[in-house]
């Protein structure tokens, strides 16, 4: 007698399960093709133009012509000179810009206070209003 289709021996063997190889081949396929119909099933809609209002008493002008565009002028290179890199001038920099201390930003609530700083945006302090423990108790931990 021939093996049935499932793989069973008899009527009350459990089918034959398929292979990790078999399942990983029909999950790529799957995924593909979700990947592939998706766009053809659920095609985007893209947003009506915007309406023009026209003016009805104003005439239409003209847009401008647009201006031609300044050529600009690269700086040429100059030829190496025979000196040396230490004998060379310092050459200015730009001005630094100062650096100057913003105000903190204090967010306030019912259990605690902050100050942020907008310098890396770091916290300046943080203070937890219903918290008994001062500093003597906490060295004795």
């Amino acid at each position: 007698m021939a093996e049935s289709v499932n793989g069973g021996g008899g009527p009350n063997q459990p089918p034959k399960e398929m292979s990790m190889e078999v399942r990983l081949l029909l999950a790529f396929l799957l995924m593909g093709a979700v990947m592939f119909l998706t766009p053809y099933l659920f095609k985007t809609v893209a947003p009506p133009p915007p309406v023009k209002k026209v003016a009805q008493s104003a005439p239409a002008l003209p847009p401008p012509a647009p201006r031609p565009l300044p050529r600009r002028r690269w700086p040429r290179r100059r030829k190496p000179s025979g000196r040396r890199k230490g004998s060379s001038k310092a050459v200015p920099s730009a001005p630094i810009t100062p650096q100057t201390t913003e105000p903190a930003l204090i967010v306030d609530t019912d259990l605690f206070t902050v100050a942020f700083s907008n310098q890396g945006a770091t916290v300046r302090s943080w203070r937890l209003k219903k918290y008994a423990a001062t500093t003597a108790n906490i060295s004795s931990w």
